[in-house]
């Protein structure tokens, strides 16, 4: 009692309400009353008897007391919003049932037929025998006027009714769904359809872009100006140059094993980078104070560094690296958001894809550059180049802030609100309400900014990755922002459209043009004044009228679609813009054979019967050609219905065999972990499907000899896998997460993943003992050391 006493002396400290009853109760002496056993406990005690829990929230509220405030605070704002949602809720629900009962008024009963005596027999039957009344034949009137109420019909839109055009597709919203995509890794087998060549419509831009960067001679982000800075900017460098060195050795070291000095050999780049560290470099100097002559300096080492490259050779990949990592090292000044960018271009092109990958991970997860529209335009280009489907839309999630870890643009923790800097009196998060910013996992993460290089670079991409409907609607929210399009772009767009025989892309690339009708006239003939040409020349119309006939050739049953049937005057419209476009540009190759003509019978000498016969000549090709432009139209027609029939069937075939295959795998893996697989011949398409599938299922039927066969293999997959569990679990943790992106979907690891980190783990290893041992036989000479370095010198003999 005596502690109890004291513990509410203490708890006077607080003021709070809480604090203060819960002392008082504690303080307080309850007489002692006797309990009869007619007496109930409230009627037994006086006041409340006091609990254990009375002194526990005692103490929670007098020690953690800001806490207790902060989550009453957010309990009070959750409430308040959960109560709005139901009173909304509930309204939209006291609407439907008033329009519900609006619809089932007793005035329509009189318009209804009379209630049917089956419906009401089945009902009267369904009731239970105490709700019937005794003597009663009928249900009650109630239930009579609930079989003859219907309901209101569904209504239907009229055909001569057209439908109302469907609201734009802002960028925000097509970029939002593109990014919430669930991405799945390319199936790569042999069946699968190959994928398009990487499109190069988009990389004038990305050199007009590095070409502008480099000419502005002035720094994009900020100089390190602190000593602190310049310690990081160091790190930085020495990461990417140790970075570079290691994925170049184990590159070659993959490809070649045993033709290329060892990464701790005294030939190797590694120790030519030690020696540099040893003396002294990286040493670079102040610049901010010369931003002209560092932005020179930058210059030079871009330059250096596109030489090497250019003489690059695969064979000698390792000397080549190391030459660029002595350009960085010794360069007078630290490198800048330039020379990743000229790296990240450099090996993209020549098929480095993994040195390119080195440059990337030091930009986004070592480096503290900003990005600018050329570092985007390279980090795209990187991952369509390197047929990345998953790093591609990983970097577009960074793009526009479904990632939080963002661009490096600006990325702030949030708060419930804004708070001033007490130092500078300035507010810190005024950006995130100003700017175009999205909150993530207590982030707050600056979006990068929509541009149309950016946008045409994206939607180039997603073409390389096949997925031509986001690309599609992509453009047509371009179109929506009154961009000008790439004619190129535009012409590989169509092209993959007709190629593959993509009808639902078809579709909606013609409705966003019939919905952006006169934008589409104009991209195609230009103003009416004549002052501004037209953007999309003759190649693009021709490419687009395929797509046009190409839908329209799909439904052969009907000769009206019926997506077509409302806008069937702006179809009509945009057809006529598009052979306008033909007509002119058949009208400019005939004002030249014209001037031709006009050349050869109006020259200064004489006329003779063969410059006569050529002229008519040209005369009559031109009417030839005027006579057979229906038949022209018609036989393109033609050959595009009966080519995309034909793709059709190809795309059918391919389908099927993909789909067999699919089957084929599955029972290769529930029967036995693949003893299948070394049948030979079961995974041959050319074998009947049939055939193959009874085959398959003797290995699922007990007794069987192929059966046993499925049991041996099975135990070898199980001591397989308990190998590579014996080897993960050997691994540091380190190298662990540098194993789970390489994981399969089912969560398994490859023999040459796991191989080839482990191997590489040996080697670390090696050369850590190595380290040690230096460290050991130094602490003994000198008569000093660790206890670590001390043990080891005595296990190695040192005595």
């Amino acid at each position: 009692m005596t502690s109890l006493l004291s513990l509410a002396a203490r708890l006077q400290g607080c003021h709070c309400r809480a604090c203060h009853r819960t002392a008082n109760t504690i303080a307080r002496q309850s007489p002692m009353t006797r309990v009869t056993p007619l007496m109930t406990n409230a009627q037994s005690h006086g006041r409340r008897k006091v609990l254990a829990s009375d002194v526990f929230t005692a103490c929670y509220t007098a020690i953690m007391a800001t806490a207790a405030v902060f989550d009453a605070g957010q309990k009070d704002r959750r409430r308040r919003d959960l109560d709005e949602k139901i009173e909304e809720t509930k309204q939209s629900l006291a609407a439907l049932a008033e329009a519900n009962g609006h619809s089932l008024e007793t005035g329509q009963a009189s318009e209804a037929p009379e209630p049917s005596r089956v419906l009401i027999a089945e009902a009267a039957q369904q009731l239970p025998s105490a709700s019937m009344p005794e003597g009663a034949s009928q249900p009650p009137p109630q239930l009579q006027r609930q079989a003859g109420r219907k309901r209101r019909p569904i209504p239907r839109p009229r055909p001569d009714q057209e439908t109302p055009e469907r609201p734009p597709q802002t960028l925000r919203y097509v970029l939002n769904r593109i990014c919430k995509t669930r991405v799945v890794t390319p199936y790569r087998k042999s069946h699968k359809l190959e994928r398009p060549a990487t499109g190069f419509a988009t990389l004038s831009a990305l050199s007009k872009a590095m070409a502008v960067e480099e000419a502005m001679m002035k720094p994009l982000t900020p100089e390190p100006n602190s000593e602190v800075a310049r310690m990081k900017t160091a790190a930085m460098v020495d990461s990417l140059v140790d970075r570079l060195i290691k994925v170049a050795y184990w590159k070659t070291e993959k490809e070649a094993p045993g033709t290329h000095p060892a990464l701790n050999s005294p030939d190797s780049a590694r120790t030519m980078v030690k020696m540099l560290r040893s003396d002294g470099y990286p040493r670079y100097e102040d610049t901010f104070l010369d931003a002209e002559g560092a932005a020179v300096q930058r210059a030079r080492l871009n330059e250096a560094n596109m030489k090497v490259i250019s003489q690059f050779n695969p064979w000698r990949r390792e000397r080549f690296v190391a030459k660029i990592c002595f350009n960085i090292l010794t360069c007078e000044v630290s490198p800048s958001i330039q020379n990743y960018n000229s790296l990240i271009w450099g090996f993209t092109n020549l098929g480095e894809h993994d040195l390119a990958q080195a440059v990337v991970d030091s930009f986004l997860n070592v480096s503290r550059f900003r990005p600018t529209e050329a570092t985007l335009l390279c980090l795209l280009y990187h991952y369509r180049a390197g047929r990345d489907l998953v790093g591609f839309h990983t970097i577009l999630r960074r793009f526009f802030g479904y990632d939080s870890r963002g661009m490096r643009i600006r990325r702030r923790v949030a708060v419930t609100h804004f708070k001033r800097d007490r130092h500078q009196g300035i507010n810190r998060l005024a950006w995130a309400a100003e700017g175009d910013v999205a909150r993530i996992r207590g982030y707050y993460i600056q979006r990068v900014p929509l541009s149309q290089p950016i946008m045409e670079a994206i939607i180039e991409g997603l073409l390389d990755f096949e997925r031509t409907l986001d690309a599609v609607q992509l453009f047509q929210a371009c179109l929506n922002e009154s961009w000008t399009p790439n004619a190129d772009l535009f012409k590989r767009l169509c092209e993959l459209i007709v190629a593959h025989g993509d009808w639902v892309s078809a579709k909606a690339l013609i409705l966003g043009h019939l919905a952006k009708l006169n934008q589409t006239t104009f991209l195609f003939l230009g103003s009416e004044d004549g002052k501004r040409p037209a953007v999309l020349n003759s190649s693009p119309a021709r490419q687009l009228r395929r797509v046009l006939t190409m839908t329209k050739s799909l439904w052969v049953h009907d000769r009206d679609p019926p997506w077509i049937q409302p806008g069937e005057r702006r179809l009509r419209h945009l057809e006529r813009a598009l052979w306008i476009q033909e007509v002119q540009s058949n009208l400019h190759f005939e004002k030249y054979t014209t001037r031709r003509i006009r050349s050869i019978l109006c020259s200064r000498q004489p006329l003779t019967a063969d410059r006569i016969d050529l002229a008519s000549s040209i005369v009559d090709n031109i009417a030839k050609r005027h006579r057979s432009e229906a038949e022209y139209l018609h036989r393109l027609e033609t050959r595009e219905m009966i080519s995309a029939i034909k793709r059709q069937c190809a795309l059918t075939k391919k389908w099927r065999e993909q789909a067999e295959h699919g089957i084929c795998e599955w029972l290769a893996w529930r029967f036995r972990w693949g003893a299948l697989r070394r049948l030979e011949g079961y995974l041959n398409p050319a074998i009947p499907f049939t055939k193959r599938f009874r085959k398959a299922m003797r290995f699922g039927t007990p007794g069987t000899v192929e059966y046993e066969v499925a049991g041996i293999f099975k135990e070898a997959h199980e001591l397989e896998q308990e190998m590579k569990l014996t080897l993960a679990r050997a691994l540091p943790a380190r190298y662990i997460e540098e194993l789970k992106p390489r994981l399969t979907e089912s969560g398994d690891m490859h023999w040459d993943n796991l191989a080839w980190t482990f191997t590489r783990y040996l080697y670390d290893f090696q050369d850590e003992m190595a380290a040690e041992e230096r460290r050991a036989r130094m602490a003994f000479d000198l008569g000093f050391g660790t206890q670590l370095s001390r043990q080891v010198s005595l296990l190695l003999g040192y005595q």
